[in-house]
């Protein structure tokens, strides 16, 4: 009926959940008045509303069209002295089930490319986290970002499934297909491996039982799971209840932000020349390793802080790795670079940089709806219609740097090769790695030799004779010339490591 009024009211509402602003009917009733003030002003805009009455029975619809779903205020909070019984329920359900087998899982909004005194922009990702209570097992993490292809990932041609993290492309920051999907994969794997676990999940419309979906639901049928059980905090429970809130999130934050401000010192050191903020695809990359480093223990600790994992409570956690200390070491660390790349910031704006969206408010400021309709007519809403405005040029098309032309297939040997050479000239049988471990040379040089071989499979797969028209074999590469020819008798004198394997 109005598409483009419809589109931008959505659009106000998935910004205000982001920044958890508490939305009502009214407020979407109001919002509806200035949205449509402005788009009359536009002379593109060829929707008329002098008849048009957002009564509740539009309203209703509205809601029911694009899956919005508000949320309520709670003001009912149990008694803080009812609170230890809650968690004696919830331990005596948890522990029919071993430490490495219970989990909690929880979304959060991330800023990606913040520095202090700095302009905020629009690259925020969701960060959907799972992890049980050893420590031993971090879920891969999954991002929702609202870019489906960032300028970064085009220009090095990445493939989202070789990513460190599960990509996932969304106009709103969280729906219930998303979660529907985990649960779904993660039911799977633990039935693969033969075991039963618990989530531990709040109560929520992103998160709804697979037995009660909404009534707006209309992707794939939910999951029946077999092997996982359900735990949902009451929603009238503080949150504090929940390990992830308990330091996890804000240990996975301090981190990324520490990691952030260092790759970019870093880059200031190597080259002499400064950035102000790295692309998509390295933030992506970051936010794996940042999630990666959190310490087994620190994740022990804040399950015991938790209180719902009695028999946790008998290990001993030492101080450096309780999270209040792992924050302080991350802000240090992350100050220092600071001073590096920003000589001239002061202590009270690296503050409000390092508290950044640590502990989301639970109202927030209103987004400016003008504000977003304006950013929409300028990437041609009016031209092409609300499905054809180029996220990638509102949010993420600026300030990338271009990278590196991609190297071609044989340049890649030579590398990989070349590493092979210098990993068997080392003196040391073994090589550590983070998290105290470590791994034996020879096995490294033979997965090392399993990526050559696999990089020659991608050479003679795309040759003349298996591509009908095609006259090249290296596809990826941005040399034009014919490349050469490699037969398996040449790949065995060349590389005789590859035997091995």
């Amino acid at each position: 009926m109005f598409p483009l009024f419809e589109y931008f009211l959505v659009s106000w509402i998935d910004a205000a959940a982001a920044e958890h602003v508490y939305i009502n009917d009214d407020a979407i009733r109001e919002q509806g008045k200035i949205i449509q003030k402005r788009l009359t002003e536009l002379p593109g805009c060829k929707e008329n509303y002098e008849s048009f009455d957002m009564s509740s029975g539009w309203l209703q619809g509205f809601k029911q069209r694009h899956n919005v779903v508000l949320k309520k205020k709670n003001k009912d909070l149990v008694d803080p002295a009812e609170i230890p019984g809650h968690q004696m329920g919830m331990t005596m359900q948890l522990e029919k089930f071993a430490p490495r087998d219970r989990f909690n899982c929880s979304d959060l909004r991330l800023e990606l490319t913040r520095l202090p005194e700095t302009v905020p922009d629009r690259r925020r990702v969701t960060v959907f986290l799972c992890v049980n209570a050893d420590g031993s097992e971090k879920r891969r993490v999954l991002v929702v970002n609202r870019v489906a292809t960032p300028l970064s990932f085009s220009q090095e041609k990445v493939n989202p499934a070789n990513l460190p993290v599960i990509y996932r492309y969304s106009q709103r920051p969280w729906y219930t297909g998303l979660w529907y999907d985990f649960l779904r994969t993660f039911d799977m794997e633990i039935r693969a491996e033969k075991r039963h676990a618990v989530l531990l999940c709040q109560t929520s419309p992103s998160y709804p039982p697979p037995t009660q979906p909404p009534h707006f639901y209309k992707g794939p049928p939910p999951p029946v799971l077999t092997n996982i059980t359900l735990i949902f905090l009451p929603s009238n429970l503080p949150m504090s209840l929940q390990p992830l809130d308990q330091g996890i999130i804000a240990c996975f934050k301090a981190t990324y932000r520490r990691m952030y401000v260092q790759a970019l010192a870093l880059h200031r050191t190597l080259t002499g020349a400064g950035r102000s903020k790295l692309t998509h695809l390295e933030c992506i990359g970051m936010i794996a390793s940042a999630w990666q480093a959190i310490p087994p223990r620190t994740i022990v600790r804040c399950w015991q802080i938790s209180g719902i994992c009695q028999d946790l409570m008998r290990e001993e956690v030492s101080e450096e790795f309780k999270p209040e200390r792992y924050i302080l070491t991350q802000e240090s660390l992350c100050g220092r670079c600071v001073r590096q790349i920003m000589p001239h910031t002061h202590g009270e704006s690296f503050r409000q940089f390092w508290q950044l969206d640590e502990s989301l408010p639970s109202e927030g400021t209103a987004p400016d709806a003008v504000r977003l309709i304006d950013e929409a007519v300028a990437a041609g809403v009016l031209e092409h219609g609300p499905d054809g405005i180029n996220l990638n040029d509102i949010e993420t098309g600026e300030g990338d740097p271009m990278p590196e032309e991609i190297i071609s297939s044989q340049t890649a040997i030579k590398y990989l090769s070349q590493v092979n050479r210098y990993l068997r000239s080392l003196p040391e049988t073994e090589l550590r790695v983070p998290q105290g471990r470590s791994i034996a040379t020879r096995g490294a040089i033979e997965h090392n030799s399993r990526i050559i071989s696999g990089v020659f499979q991608h050479i003679d797969n795309n040759k003349p004779s298996s591509r009908k028209g095609s006259s090249r074999i290296d596809t990826d590469g941005p040399e034009k010339e014919p490349q050469e020819q490699w037969d398996t008798e040449t790949i065995s004198q060349v590389y005789p490591s590859l035997l091995m394997s």
